[in-house]
């Protein structure tokens, strides 16, 4: 069997959009990549990435009051990277004052 017969396939479980108006093909391949690369730098794993984004989303959605110690830091970690990201990846499109990015789980 080949390496390439052995290997699996492995799906990002998120997704990072450009979000705006007339945004470029480098805009697409090039920043929201960067992006995606900058938050999994700051966080660590794909898995890590999503519950940090899940415990943000239930802080935003539902408040703090309703996060565990763990959930709350989860959710500092997630924004803390976010705000890494976008300050690394923001640079590289081609409108920074009209575009940015919009994660999503997958």
């Amino acid at each position: 069997m080949s390496d390439l017969a052995r290997t699996t396939s492995y799906v990002v479980p998120y997704v990072v959009h450009v979000k705006g108006q007339n945004f470029t093909l480098k805009d697409v391949m090039v920043a929201a990549d960067i992006y995606r690369l900058r938050i999994e730098e700051q966080i660590g794993d794909p898995l890590r990435v999503v519950r940090c984004f899940q415990a943000w989303s239930k802080e935003r959605h539902h408040g703090i009051e309703h996060l565990n110690r763990t959930e709350a830091r989860l959710a500092r970690e997630w924004l803390n990277a976010q705000h890494q990201a976008d300050k690394a990846a923001r640079q590289l499109l081609s409108s920074p004052q009209t575009l940015g990015f919009d994660f999503k789980l997958r």
